[in-house]
């Protein structure tokens, strides 16, 4: 394998300035020559006397590789300079079948600083969940904790102010893509922008299909959590999808006790009542007299929305419910 397709995984043109005997990932190395089979098994053989050496590294276990200290390996370190490479690029020549993670290695200071590092990392946390890192809809999936405890180092102050999430990162690095904020996992502080707000509405109405205010009624609680609106419903708080249908279609009249989940303690209120009545107590039902609701049971209501909000608000009693619709009217 030639040195210099190593290059682009394992150094970094930009770091000049660091000490020769540095037991770091990437670096800047002037490549002297090729890198011949020949070399590759002096290399693979330095190696292993080391290893055999050190009672911190165990030749069968690759990954104890990463806790070796620079001084521990002054000579093969020194030894590996002299052919244009570090300790890094040196066990990618010898154990080319083996995964490396070049942020397992000590890093200069402003190694995560690099894009094309960041990168890596990102690929690796998506290979890790047996997603395809091509496809940048996988990334939805990522934290920024978890990204912490992967390369041991606290993503916050490498991000502004503000800006210290997943969503703003991946925006940083892959600024061409159209990322969608609200399938992040994370949406602290997402939901005050009010034109996302809408931006996810109409996105909802193109998912099931709404085609205006009266498909509101049907929409249900679910169809924003599997569409990753759960936030939002928290965010506008009780009568929530009530409120969200408003911000849609702020002139349309939204009747409260049509939606699917009616909101808590609507029932209380005699405006309600009367509303209820009115719409679906005597013309759904059909009712032309209260003397009709004698053949009526709550079982025959179940057609309804509202019916588990009934059944909840007056204790699954007819009767109760029939006071309060009629309330001058001697049952």
């Amino acid at each position: 394998m030639h040195l210099s397709a190593l290059r682009s995984r394992f150094l970094r043109p930009y770091f000049t300035r660091r000490s020769e005997n540095s037991n770091e990932g990437p670096r800047n190395i002037k490549p002297k020559g090729e890198i011949t089979t020949e070399v590759v098994e002096r290399i693979k053989t330095r190696i292993l006397r080391v290893a055999e050496g050190e009672k911190s590294i165990k030749a069968d276990d690759l990954s104890s590789w990463y806790n070796v200290k620079s001084h521990e390996i002054f000579n093969l370190q020194k030894w590996l300079n002299t052919k244009g490479l570090n300790l890094a690029s040196g066990l990618a020549l010898a154990y080319p079948n083996h995964q490396w993670l070049p942020w397992k290695f000590n890093l200069p200071k402003n190694y995560w600083r690099n894009r094309a590092n960041v990168v890596a990392l990102l690929r690796h946390m998506v290979k890790k969940q047996n997603l395809d890192p091509e496809d940048l809809s996988n990334y939805y999936s990522l934290s920024v904790q978890a990204l912490d405890q992967e390369a041991g180092v606290k993503w916050a102050k490498f991000l502004p102010a503000g800006r210290r999430n997943i969503r703003h990162m991946l925006r940083e690095i892959f600024p061409d893509h159209d990322w969608i904020d609200w399938k992040f996992k994370n949406s602290k502080g997402l939901w005050s922008d009010r034109s996302l707000q809408i931006r996810f509405l109409k996105y909802i109405e193109e998912e099931l299909k709404i085609s205006g205010p009266e498909d509101w009624y049907k929409v249900k609680a679910t169809d924003f959590y599997e569409r990753g609106g759960r936030g939002l419903l928290k965010y506008l708080g009780s009568h929530s999808i009530r409120k969200a249908a408003q911000l849609l279609y702020p002139a349309h009249h939204f009747e409260p006790t049509r939606f699917q989940r009616a909101p808590h303690g609507i029932w209380s209120g005699a405006d309600a009542i009367t509303e209820y009545k009115k719409r679906v107590l005597e013309q759904e039902m059909n009712i032309a007299s209260p003397e009709d609701w004698y053949s009526v049971s709550f079982t025959d209501l179940k057609s309804l929305p509202e019916y588990s909000t009934l059944l909840h608000q007056f204790n699954g009693s007819m009767w109760e419910l029939l006071q309060k619709v009629y309330p001058d009217h001697v049952w």
